[in-house]
Parts: C-alpha cells; sequence; structure tokens
C-alpha cells in the first residue's frame, strides 16, 4: 500500500460494525483504521496524511458531532461520512451544515458504503493537495524578511509591487498609487492597487485596472482590483504605509466569502498585518448561528491569514 493513499479511518463504538466495514473495505485494497472511541481516534489521527473518516453519531462520551467539532477547531479537512442507527432529519442536517459530505443508516448496502468511501477517498485526495499547497506558501510568505514582505507571493510568482506602482502612477489622474497583496484561497495573493487621485481629478477604478493591466506584460502582475481612496496612508518620513493596505484588503476579502454565505448577516471584522508576523483577523458575529460559523472558519482557513471566527 502506497504510504500516499488516503486512509479510512472508522470510528463506531460497535465492534461488529467497525469490523466488518474494516473487512469490506480490505476486501478491495483499501487500508483502514478502527477505533471504539472519540478519544483515541483523536490521539491517533494523523493530519499529514490524506484520510477519510467513516463516523458513527452516538458514542458514549464523546459523541461523533463532538469529533467532528475537534476536528473543524483543528482545521482538519478529511470528508467525513457519518453512520447512525437512530438517524433524523434534524441530525443528518446537523452533520452536513458543519461540513461532512455524507449520512448514512445503518445497516447500509456494503456497495452503496463501498462507493461512498471511494468518492470520500478522492476528495481526501484532492484536499490534501491542496493543504499542501497552501502549507508551501504559507513557510514562503513566513520566511520572508525585510523588504522581502513587500513582495506579492502569487502562486510560483514572487511579485514586485513597485512594477505595478511605476504603471499605476503613470496614469495622468493618479497622485499616488500602492500596490499590495490581497488574500486569495488558490493564488495565495493575488495584486491589487490603491490610488489616490489628483486634486479635481475623478478616477473610475474599472477605467484605471484597464490602464494598468494594458501596460503591464506578466499576467501573473496584472492586478485583480482597484480601489480609489481619498489618501494613500503614508508615514512620518512621507512614505506609503502598506500595514493599513493590507488590512483593507483582509477585510474586504472576509466580507466578500461571508457575503456569499449569508449577504444578510452582520459582522465585526477586525485585521492587523503590523506585526512582523503572519496577518490576523478576528470575525465576530453577533446572533450567528454555529453552523454559519462554521463554514465561514472553513471558506476562510485557507487564506494566509490568521483569522478567528467568534
Amino acid at each position: 500500500m502506497n504510504s500516499s493513499a488516503p486512509m479510512v479511518y472508522i470510528v463506531d463504538d460497535d465492534n461488529g460494525m467497525r469490523t466488518s466495514l474494516a473487512w469490506l473495505l480490505d476486501s478491495v485494497g483499501v487500508k483502514s483504521e478502527g477505533f471504539a472511541n472519540a478519544a483515541d481516534f483523536l490521539r491517533a489521527f494523523d493530519v499529514s496524511r490524506p484520510a477519510c473518516l467513516v463516523l458513527d453519531v452516538r458514542m458514549p462520551e464523546a459523541s461523533g458531532f463532538d469529533v467532528q467539532a475537534e476536528l473543524n477547531r483543528r482545521g482538519a479537512t478529511l470528508p467525513i461520512i457519518f453512520v447512525s442507527g437512530h438517524g433524523d432529519i434534524p441530525m443528518s442536517v446537523r452533520a452536513l451544515q458543519h461540513g461532512a459530505i455524507d449520512f448514512v443508516e445503518k445497516p447500509y448496502n456494503s456497495q452503496q458504503m463501498l462507493d461512498r468511501v471511494q468518492r470520500a477517498m478522492k476528495l481526501a485526495m484532492q484536499r490534501h493537495a491542496k493543504d499542501q499547497r497552501q502549507r508551501e506558501l504559507r513557510e514562503r510568505v513566513d520566511s520572508l524578511t525585510g523588504r522581502e514582505k513587500d513582495l506579492i507571493i502569487r502562486s510560483a510568482h514572487n511579485i514586485d509591487p513597485s512594477a505595478i506602482e511605476e504603471v499605476a502612477n503613470s496614469h495622468p489622474d493618479v497622485n499616488l498609487g500602492a500596490a499590495v497583496g490581497m488574500p486569495d484561497v488558490y493564488a495565495g495573493e493575488v495584486p491589487v492597487v490603491f490610488v489616490e487621485p489628483r486634486a479635481g481629478a475623478s478616477l473610475d477604478p474599472d477605467a484605471v485596472l484597464a490602464y494598468i493591466s494594458e501596460r503591464i506584460h506578466e499576467p501573473p502582475a496584472r492586478p485583480k482590483k482597484v480601489f480609489v481612496i481619498p489618501k494613500i496612508p503614508r508615514t512620518g518620513v512621507g512614505k506609503i504605509f502598506k500595514p493599513t493596505l493590507r488590512e483593507f484588503t483582509i477585510r474586504q476579502k472576509i466580507a466578500d466569502v461571508l457575503a456569499a454565505l449569508d449577504s444578510k448577516q452582520d459582522a465585526e471584522i477586525t485585521a492587523n498585518a503590523t506585526s512582523s508576523k503572519r496577518p490576523t483577523a478576528l470575525v465576530r458575529l453577533p446572533g450567528a448561528s454555529d453552523a454559519l460559523k462554521t463554514r465561514l472558519r472553513t471558506e476562510l482557513q485557507d487564506l494566509l491569514v490568521d483569522i478567528v471566527v467568534e
């Protein structure tokens, strides 16, 4: 068995069900590991390898929902298939709202369970590959020092913002431009530009974006968005103060993600990009359901920002 092949964890206090599923999986060459309780599984769970989880709902001490909540707290992305001999619609809805991919009632059909596990294993490989890419991006960002921190890390590209700013500043109605990276789930960061108009000038963001994009030859360096603001923040000696702009992009990204999930949910979003460490953000959702908070954490967990959702 290839060590990189997905592991199927089986967590069920029913020894007969646990053993029979392990035999079923072994018959088609799928490696599994069984646990009779939540505590043993959580101690043994290896986040570094691709895996999926077949999880019983009702167990002594900690339930399947407790396990799911702990995995979500850890930021684990393994696909979960819930199984239960006493399932109902509210139970299955709760499981799916908190990130499970399936809910199966016992006793289940062997072939149907195999099909579900195979789908979960495929998804596990995809998520694991994505997690590895994100870890590599985080390591690259965390390794930057000094002026390197101004670089925009877009996938395999290290983009010098000064090349974008030079083009932005050539626009006849731009007094000053500043380029920073906006967090992005897939690329790590994408370039965006803030522009301060000249006195008496009016700037259309889309027109400025087209102007800049036409004059930048490398596609990865072309900005995704232009923000027109009255005044670019500066230090006491007149240099552009980019942490304030980075904080704006973090808040904007989180707000965009939340709006896609629930456009009516109020939020208090704060961000801090002034530290030498990775940027941080705090999202408070007054009156929000636990399910919405979980979905938002899942959507945001791959950003190159340490985010707490309350």
